[in-house]
């Protein structure tokens, strides 16, 4: 039923208001900021270092970077070019913004020595306030609509939800320190995405080269991309899955393979992923705009760090 859709999807994504599964992209990426090999400026501020960690803000239409020396909000209205300091914290590793009564709220995981903890930031606040219990090393984060948090616990092997209204914490995903490649275990998850209706959970299974989805109280995950007895560089195999993106609308899942730069488009129950994007670098986070149609990708270098986007052709 799902591949019907998306072949649906493929054919009046306009009139759907949609990313088709079946978009072509360009082949190479528009620097957004920061500043590429040769001297080649973004359109924004170009004093990133080493970006850790992005979320692109629709209802503000802002690019948030979690950069070394903190995280900085980039307009894209083009009213200026300056990022804009809203966590000035050099710790933060992963980021995720939700919406507040008084304005968009930053949800930042800080990881310090042997400890990751979660901290909410108000919008305009100085500080930010620490959230649900520490963790070991945190990897990801996710704000579903009830404001419960999720997060992947790396070296732990398991992903956690934080209930805001009962102040408890469950394991939503794996087994606390039990790393393994069967259907209830992950292996060092990186990325995560909860899908809207909070009903499932996405893992970017890195340890094992999949992506796991789990659904509410499921005792084991299911494999939808990836193997963990088969790797590489295929279009079915991966070594390094970085980050994942759900698309709620088709179902498509898009991959970023850091081992080998590259975006992969997974639709929904094929047994094989296709490339839309690749280039020099690694691959850190994905993010896709519906309503821009843009892929914002974050790439890592020794001496210079950028954001990218591959927009539709």
């Amino acid at each position: 039923m799902c591949v019907l859709v998306s072949i649906v999807y493929c054919f009046c994504p306009l009139i759907l208001a949609m990313i088709s599964p079946c978009a072509k992209w360009n082949t190479s990426g528009i620097t957004l900021v920061g500043e590429r090999e040769g001297g080649i400026s973004g359109g924004l501020d170009d004093s990133l270092f080493y970006p850790n960690s992005i979320f692109f803000h629709k209802n503000s239409n802002t690019l948030y970077v979690a950069d070394v020396g903190g995280t900085l909000a980039f307009p894209l209205n083009g009213s200026t070019t300056a990022g804009i300091n809203v966590a000035n914290y050099s710790g933060i590793a992963v980021i995720y913004v939700d919406d507040d009564e008084d304005g968009p709220i930053l949800y930042a995981a800080v990881n310090d020595i042997h400890v990751c903890r979660i901290e909410k930031w108000k919008y305009g606040a100085s500080n930010g306030i620490q959230v649900g219990y520490e963790l070991r090393y945190c990897t990801g984060i996710w704000v579903d609509q009830e404001k419960n948090i999720y997060v992947s616990d790396f070296f732990r092997h398991r992903v956690i939800k934080w209930s805001v209204e009962t102040n408890t914490t469950t394991i939503v995903a794996g087994r606390t320190d039990e790393s393994g490649s069967t259907a209830k275990h992950l292996a060092y998850p990186s990325d995560i995405h909860v899908d809207r209706t909070g009903n499932a959970v996405y893992v970017a299974d890195r340890g094992n080269s999949r992506i796991q989805r789990w659904t509410k109280g499921a005792q084991e995950g299911v494999t939808v991309a990836g193997s963990s007895t088969n790797i590489g560089n295929n279009d079915n195999t991966w070594i390094t899955p970085n980050a994942i993106w759900f698309d709620d609308e088709t179902s498509v899942i898009y991959i970023a393979d850091g081992t080998y730069s590259r975006i992969q488009r997974w639709i929904s129950n094929t047994s094989i992923g296709h490339t839309i994007a690749s280039g020099f670098g690694m691959y850190i986070q994905i993010f896709i705009s519906t309503k821009q149609t843009l892929v914002l990708v974050v790439f890592n270098y020794i001496e210079l760090s950028m954001l990218l986007y591959y927009q539709k052709t």
